[in-house]
């Protein structure tokens, strides 16, 4: 059996006063696509800047292969891609140029550079737009954008936080579309409020309750967003 590529070990967090995250233990395999779900305040971005190396636990420790992610952050950080919920951009350059930037400080150059950029407008869907000024795009783009620059280095874990939202329904499936796409063997953790695209692409489910993982769901193909929902009703 294959080990997992993500393994978190009985990770707490605390901030302040208040147990942000407490005991989570998690294995998340190669190519895997695995949700978390919960209220506002379950602890879904606290977990996530955990798996970005963004944040330390109080207890416990997140590992990426046999690394320790918060200990040696700066090696590990290299095979994460990250999404934010708000796109940070640099709005003042070109969807072109931006990429070219941040391949460079992802170690990328000349002709390997120009490689992955071609590769990631094209999964992507930037084509049309990248002479254009960052900030002259609509959010859909801008998330689009964002996903560019996370893949552009072929991380091994992609980490997605709320990536769909604020977007109206056209642009937001458009979206979601593109990210299934590119997420499609490429081991994915996302966080999200929107059931529909935890039934339509991911194979798991992480149900999150005041900081605690209160289910961990296999979820079947053909599943609707009341199906998803079902399972989250029923957890305790």
């Amino acid at each position: 059996m294959r080990p997992p590529l993500l393994k978190l070990e009985n990770v707490s967090r605390l901030l302040g006063d208040r147990w942000c995250l407490r005991n989570i233990s998690l294995d998340i395999m190669p190519g895997e696509v695995v949700a978390v779900v919960g209220a506002n305040g379950a602890g879904k971005t606290t977990l996530l800047r955990l798996l970005s190396g963004n944040l330390a636990p109080t207890r416990g420790r997140v590992l990426l292969g046999t690394v320790d992610l918060y200990r040696q952050r700066d090696r590990v950080q290299t095979r994460i891609g990250l999404v934010p919920e708000q796109p940070a951009l640099y709005e003042d350059l070109s969807v072109q140029a931006y990429l070219g930037f941040m391949g460079t400080l992802q170690g990328l150059f000349q002709a390997r550079l120009a490689e992955r950029i071609a590769a990631v407008v094209e999964e992507c869907q930037l084509g049309a737009v990248t002479a254009q000024v960052i900030r002259t795009l609509s959010l859909g783009f801008r998330q689009r954008v964002s996903l560019a620059q996370a893949r552009l280095h072929e991380p091994d874990l992609l980490i997605l936080d709320e990536p769909t939202n604020g977007l109206d329904p056209v642009e937001g499936e458009a979206v979601a579309q593109t990210f299934r796409k590119v997420s499609t063997g490429q081991t994915t953790v996302l966080s999200t409020h929107m059931l529909q695209d935890v039934a339509d692409w991911c194979q798991r489910v992480v149900f999150l309750q005041s900081g605690e993982m209160i289910a961990d769901e296999r979820l079947e193909e053909n599943m609707a967003a009341h199906d998803v929902l079902s399972l989250w009703q029923r957890t305790p």
